[in-house]
């Protein structure tokens, strides 16, 4: 709830961005870290030693020759946070004045780290939504006013899929009888998520500003096909879409070559009141 708050008082205030001393280039790139498991943000302390020093803000800096803003990413995380393990970089705003461009992304990785600082940062903090550290650097400032909306639809979509996912929340197969195994839900990308049971999947992804749900695939290993278990997964997806006011395209993205898989999507949007959308 805290962080609900927190986000609307953000998302009102009426931003005043500090005068700037000038670019030192034409482009920059930086991230903020997510981490999945904790769904908590990294931030560094800037040191006096740069431009802004003793605000919060993300790791980054100047594009150099020859590299691309991913790149650029890339590199200045490694120097400023010595990080150099599984990350995937998700872009976020662009942030734009005067010819000087800045790409600002999320890096989101499996777990919280313990930052290496190097001498452009003097300390860091791992916070939750909304409880961004005070004072903000002027251009992170910027990018969380623009991308707050974003970062808020994807947090309430893993709330809501933890609970949809939560085995106390699990149904029995309705012929077979059989309880589903846990299902556990894990990102697949920044937006798009993965059902898991024991034996079978379903990967699919989310827009939240049209609450659009897309099917990625669906599958079951060999030797447990035709047991109910992706059905188990499909009914479990529905009742999230129905409990979201979502719809579902069922464009080039699902699965509609299979026409058995298909005509249970079918049966699921009737009995749930699902709009399927092509």
């Amino acid at each position: 709830m805290c962080g609900v708050l927190v986000f609307c008082m953000i998302n009102n205030l009426k931003l005043e961005i500090a005068p700037k001393e000038g670019y030192w280039g034409r482009q920059g790139a930086g991230a903020i870290y997510l981490s999945k498991k904790t769904w908590r943000f990294l931030f560094g302390l800037r040191s006096d030693m740069v431009n802004e020093g003793g605000t919060w803000g993300g790791f980054g800096g100047k594009v150099d020759e020859g590299e691309n803003p991913k790149q650029s990413v890339m590199r200045e995380l490694e120097e400023e946070t010595g990080y150099n393990g599984s990350l995937s970089l998700y872009f976020l705003y662009l942030y734009e004045d005067e010819g000087f461009k800045y790409f600002n992304y999320i890096a989101v990785v499996p777990d919280e780290f313990e930052p290496r600082l190097n001498w452009e940062n003097d300390d860091y903090k791992w916070v939750e939504f909304g409880d961004w550290p005070q004072p903000l650097h002027f251009g992170t400032e910027e990018m969380l006013r623009h991308s707050l909306g974003k970062l808020k639809s994807l947090y309430d979509a893993r709330q809501n899929l933890k609970e949809a996912t939560n085995p106390q929340n699990q149904i029995k197969l309705n012929k077979l009888g059989l309880v589903p195994p846990n299902w556990t839900e894990v990102d697949y990308n920044v937006n798009g998520y993965e059902l898991k049971s024991l034996y079978s999947y379903l990967k699919f992804g989310h827009s939240p500003s049209t609450r659009t749900f897309f099917i990625y695939n669906i599958g079951t290993d060999k030797e447990h096909q035709n047991k109910g278990y992706a059905k188990a997964l499909l009914d479990t997806f529905f009742k999230m879409v129905k409990k979201q006011g979502g719809v579902i395209s069922v464009g080039p993205y699902t699965i509609s070559g299979d026409m058995y898989i298909k005509s249970t999507i079918e049966r699921l949007a009737q009995q749930y009141g699902v709009r399927l959308i092509k």
